[in-house]
């Protein structure tokens, strides 16, 4: 991915950020002819030899599956983006557009390990539900136990990250507090305290 220098970020902690608080990836693959891709939500894992594993699930008929066990992956994050109008700007600018994008290069393993994957569903569940009674997995259901059938299991062994965070890191800091504003907008209060954190620190 071309990151530009000023824009570059490949903090291993904000690809944490990044991940956790925005987990569905586009997962793109390539066999001999042709490119294969999945909307798939992974949840960050780290072994015991402190390698950093992505892990989610695809349906058994996903023709993605095929060739994937040991294939390279890439896995594309979307944080989020807004078009920066002039008007949003403290001075005279043209527009542009901000965003964050996380790029995950790895291997991917894929298994059929039964009822065990559900453990990476209710994982996933615990990191994105809220309120004050949160949904957790009834692993006893048999007809919930059953789906685990129809899934596959996908790891993905990150080899590195790349990061591309456009925050108006060029321009006075008045106007990237500006910037700043526009694309928090609407976005509720962790993400917004975890995206204002990223994008303060890229000064």
């Amino acid at each position: 991915m071309y990151q530009g220098n000023i824009y570059r970020n490949d903090d291993i902690g904000f690809a944490k950020t990044i991940i956790s608080d925005y987990p569905l990836s586009l997962i793109v693959s390539k066999d001999s002819e042709e490119f294969f891709s999945s909307h798939i939500p992974l949840v960050w894992k780290e072994t015991a030899s402190k390698s950093i594993q992505l892990v989610g699930h695809l349906d058994n008929n996903n023709s993605q599956l095929l060739g994937l066990n040991g294939a390279d992956v890439l896995a594309v994050f979307s944080g989020p983006d807004s078009y920066i109008s002039p008007s949003d700007y403290v001075t005279q600018q043209l527009p542009t557009w901000n965003y964050i994008r996380l790029h995950a290069y790895g291997t991917a393993a894929v298994t059929s390990p039964g009822v065990e994957i559900l453990k990476d569903i209710d994982d996933l569940a615990a990191q994105l539900e809220c309120g004050s009674k949160p949904w957790r997995l009834d692993h006893s259901l048999p007809h919930l136990r059953n789906l685990s059938s129809m899934i596959t299991r996908l790891v993905i062994t990150v080899r590195k990250f790349e990061g591309r965070f456009k925050l108006s890191q060029e321009k006075a800091e008045k106007d990237r507090r500006a910037a700043l504003k526009r694309l928090l907008m609407e976005r509720d209060a962790k993400k917004n305290a975890n995206i204002k954190r990223i994008a303060l620190s890229n000064t």
